[in-house]
């Protein structure tokens, strides 16, 4: 947990943020788990001391902002999520949790450099931002994001487009679908005589599959659990479809797999990648996961002619290329800090006893 905030006046705001800042991808697997069996994951269990609350889950992070009736809410609150996540971490270094609990001013700032990208995993990366809209739009259409939250998010909103428009932060590669796609080229070279299979019909498919068209891929086979969706993103770039149980002897047929479905558990098992392999003779395969929890067995790396990419590998190499945004960096984080002292400000004024009790 972040050291104690001045919470005098104004709302009380906390957020509850588990991150890949924090816990490596084998840790938010079993984390969200812990959070699911908690009822959390859908905010089903949140209490009665919640005012307003938003819920924002992506593969690199679980995040809960929420307005509490009063301050002392907050000490209850942090129990209950510890008792699902361990320990919060801290400014001690023996302080070695896996989330951080943040309050009043120090929410609002987070969730203006994340709506920047300044708090992905790959920095100035452009998904985060709708990510964040789509969170912030469910939130409001279940009713639970009320005045508070609502001035919050618009203000960030409002940060995120000035920086985004202003200045270099969100300039070169660094979108999910381009690293990977740009990981498939170093391995193969000319990517046009590649056949990819892309395995999940969601936005990570998409951006990737727009991603390996522009590049010359001239064989796209998609497939998913979703049959209509998987069919629609076929439709849009241009590519063909398989049935979703056809997938083991897909694998074989294909030189690049990026799997990125929302599915609980394993999908692609070493078992299913050891005969492809055995069938591919010396012709490697190229595994990109780009699902949380992982769709690939990890283990299937130590199997001969494979190269398998998790999400954390995809960021770290999108990271090796940032010079142009590095510029960037400071000006960024200076602006996203004034902004949120100056709505913290207006929030106090506009709920000046909220967090009194």
């Amino acid at each position: 947990m972040k050291g104690n905030v001045d919470m005098k006046g104004g709302p009380v705001l906390v957020l509850a943020s588990l991150n890949h800042r924090l816990a490596d991808i084998a840790a938010r697997e079993d984390l969200r788990h812990r959070l699911e069996l908690a009822g959390l994951m859908n905010g089903s269990a949140l209490g009665d001391e919640v005012m307003e609350s938003v819920m924002i889950d992506t593969c690199n992070r679980w995040e809960l902002y929420v307005r509490l009736k009063n301050l002392s809410h907050v000490a209850s609150m942090v129990e209950r999520l510890k008792g699902v996540l361990g320990p919060a971490s801290g400014p001690s270094s023996v302080d070695d949790g896996k989330w951080v609990l943040l309050q009043g001013p120090e929410v609002v700032r987070h969730l203006n450099a994340l709506c920047v990208g300044l708090d992905s995993q790959m920095i100035g990366e452009t998904e985060i931002f709708g990510q964040v809209k789509q969170a912030f739009a469910d939130a409001c259409a279940r009713g639970t994001a009320g005045p508070c939250l609502h001035r919050v998010f618009q203000k960030a909103f409002h940060v995120a487009k000035y920086l985004r428009s202003q200045t270099s932060i969100g300039k070169g590669q660094v979108s999910i679908g381009s690293v990977s796609v740009d990981l498939a080229t170093r391995v193969f070279g000319d990517l046009a005589p590649c056949r990819v299979l892309v395995v999940g019909s969601g936005e990570v498919g998409n951006l990737a599959a727009q991603s390996l068209r522009l590049r010359g891929v001239g064989h796209l086979v998609f497939t998913g659990r979703n049959a209509a969706r998987v069919a629609s993103l076929a439709a849009e770039s241009g590519g063909s479809v398989c049935d979703f149980c056809e997938l083991e002897s897909q694998l074989w047929k294909s030189d690049i797999v990026i799997s990125c479905t929302s599915a609980p558990g394993r999908i692609i098992t070493c078992d299913m990648l050891r005969e492809n392999a055995d069938r591919r003779r010396e012709n490697p395969v190229f595994l990109i996961d780009l699902a949380v929890p992982r769709d690939i067995d990890p283990d299937a790396s130590e199997l001969d002619q494979v190269f398998l990419y998790n999400l954390d590998d995809v960021s770290s190499i999108a990271n090796e290329n940032m010079s142009v945004r590095r510029a960037e960096i400071a000006y960024c984080r200076e602006y996203v800090d004034s902004k949120a002292r100056r709505v913290w400000d207006d929030l106090v004024r506009r709920m000046p006893d909220a967090s009194m009790g």
